[in-house]
C-alpha cells in the first residue's frame, strides 16, 4: 500500500464542475457551428478568422477524453478518502459494494437518459415533418455523424446505455454513444477498485494501461466495439489516479514542470494528432488524455497561489455551467438539428454569419436548464457534508463530448 503524503493546498473540486461545464458548452459551439454555420465548411469558409475560429471549434472528441479523466476521479474520489482511512485487511470488503454501487448509477444516470431520449423523439418527429430531406437525404462531411435511428431495438439498447457499440445512437442524439463507454467504465471499476485497495493506485493504473495499450494495438487489427471502449481505459483510470493523489495516498512529484509540459504538449497534438469533428476511439485518445492529466495534476494538486485563486474565482461565476452541463449535453443536438431542419425549408444553404449558430447555443443552453431543472436537480443528493464532496459525486457520468 502507497503511503499517505503530507496535505498540500490542494483546489477546491467545486472547480471540476465548471471545468465540465465550459467543456461542455465547448461541444454545444461545436455541433451548433457544424449544423448551423457555412464556415465549418470549407467550401462555405473565407478569411483569416473563418479558418482560426474554424480550427478552433474542431476538437469536440478532445472534450470525450477530459470528461472521462474527470468521471474516473469523482467515482473513485469518495472510495480513495474511505481507503486512506481504513484499515488495510478491511478495505476491499468495507468500502465498496458492487451491488449498492451499481443501483446508485443506475438510479442517477437512467431517469435523465430516458427523458433525453423523449426529448430527442419529439424532436426528430416535429424535423422529419418540417424537413424529411435533411434527415433522410445524404448529409455533408461535417454533419456525417448525425444518426437517424428510430427502430426499438436502438431504443432498448440505448436505455441499455449500448449506444454506438452493440446498437446506433437514438435518432440525432449523436452524443449517446459516450455513455456506452462510461457504462463499461463502471463494469470494469470494481477491478480496478481491489487492485488498488490491495496493491496500491499505481497497480491499478498499469492494469488499465496495458489493457488500453493492447486494445490500441488490436484496434489496427479488429473493428470489435470494446477494443476501441478500452482504449479510454487508462484514460479514465488516470482521473482515478488524481483521486489517490488529492487524498493524500500517492505523491505525484514535479508536477510544476507537468503541467507545464501538458499545456505545450496540447497545441503540439494538435498538429500531429488532430481531430475531427465526429471523430473517436482513436488510439491517440491517450496521449491526448496524458496531456490533460499533466495539466489538472497541476493545478488540482500544487497550484501556484495566483494560478488556485484565478481558476476558483472563474469557477464561482461557472457554477450554473457545470450544474446543467449533463443536460446540455444530452440533449442540445436533436435540437440543434431541429433548427438545421427548419433552417434548410426556405434557404438553400446556411448562414454566412454565426448568428443561427449563436441562436442555437443560447436554445440548447435554456433547454439544458429546465431539463436540469424539471428532472436532474431531484436525483443530486445534498448529503455529502462537505462542498468539495458533492462537487464530487454531482454529475459523476461525464462523457460529454461529439
Amino acid at each position: 500500500m502507497s503511503r499517505p503524503t503530507a496535505p498540500r493546498d490542494k483546489l477546491d473540486l467545486r472547480t471540476l464542475d465548471a471545468l465540465r461545464g465550459v467543456a461542455a458548452l465547448y461541444v454545444v459551439v461545436c455541433h451548433a457551428t457544424a449544423l448551423l454555420w457555412s464556415g465549418m465548411n470549407p467550401a462555405g469558409r473565407s478569411g483569416l478568422a473563418a479558418n482560426v475560429f474554424h480550427g478552433l471549434v474542431d476538437y469536440s472528441p478532445v472534450a470525450v477524453v477530459l470528461f472521462f479523466i474527470i468521471s474516473g476521479f469523482c467515482i473513485h474520489y469518495g472510495k480513495a478518502h474511505r481507503l486512506s482511512h481504513s484499515a488495510p485487511a478491511s478495505m476491499p470488503l468495507q468500502t465498496l459494494n458492487v451491488r449498492s454501487f451499481a443501483v446508485r448509477r443506475t438510479l442517477r444516470l437512467e431517469p435523465p437518459l430516458i427523458l433525453a431520449l423523449v426529448i430527442t423523439a419529439i424532436c426528430d418527429i416535429v424535423g422529419h415533418h418540417v424537413n424529411l430531406g435533411f434527415y433522410e437525404g445524404p448529409k455533408p462531411d461535417e454533419i456525417n455523424w448525425l444518426g437517424d435511428s428510430h427502430t426499438l431495438p436502438t431504443l432498448v439498447g440505448n436505455l441499455g446505455f449500448q449506444a454506438s457499440l452493440s446498437v446506433p445512437v437514438f435518432g440525432t442524439d449523436s452524443p449517446l454513444w459516450s455513455l456506452g463507454y462510461e457504462f463499461w467504465f463502471y463494469a470494469f471499476y470494481p477491478v480496478l477498485f481491489l487492485v488498488t485497495a490491495r496493491y496500491g493506485p499505481w497497480k491499478m493504473f498499469w492494469l488499465a494501461a496495458v489493457g488500453s495499450i493492447l486494445s490500441a494495438l488490436m484496434s489496427r487489427v479488429t473493428d470489435t466495439w470494446m477494443v476501441y471502449v478500452l482504449i479510454n481505459w487508462v484514460v479514465w483510470a488516470s482521473g482515478a489516479v488524481l483521486a489517490e493523489a488529492y487524498v493524500g495516498r500517492i505523491h505525484l512529484p514535479g508536477l510544476r514542470w507537468a503541467g507545464l509540459l501538458g499545456l505545450l504538449a496540447i497545441p503540439v497534438l494538435s498538429q500531429l494528432f488532430p481531430y475531427h469533428l465526429g471523430g473517436r476511439g482513436q488510439p491517440k485518445d491517450i496521449l491526448w488524455g496524458a496531456a490533460f492529466v499533466a495539466v489538472l495534476a497541476y493545478v488540482l494538486l500544487e497550484p501556484s497561489p495566483r494560478v488556485k485563486r484565478l481558476v476558483e474565482h472563474g469557477a464561482r461565476r461557472l457554477d450554473w455551467l457545470g450544474r446543467i452541463s449533463y443536460w446540455l449535453y444530452l440533449v442540445h443536438v436533436p435540437l440543434l438539428a431541429l433548427l438545421a431542419a427548419w433552417w434548410h425549408v426556405s434557404h438553400p444553404s446556411l448562414p454566412t454569419g454565426i448568428e443561427l449558430a449563436v441562436v442555437g447555443v443560447s436554445a440548447a443552453l435554456g433547454l439544458g436548464w429546465i431539463s436540469w431543472y424539471l428532472v436532474e436537480r431531484h436525483f443530486v443528493s445534498g448529503r455529502e457534508a462537505a462542498p468539495s464532496a458533492r462537487a464530487a459525486a454531482r454529475n459523476d457520468a461525464t462523457a460529454l463530448a461529439a
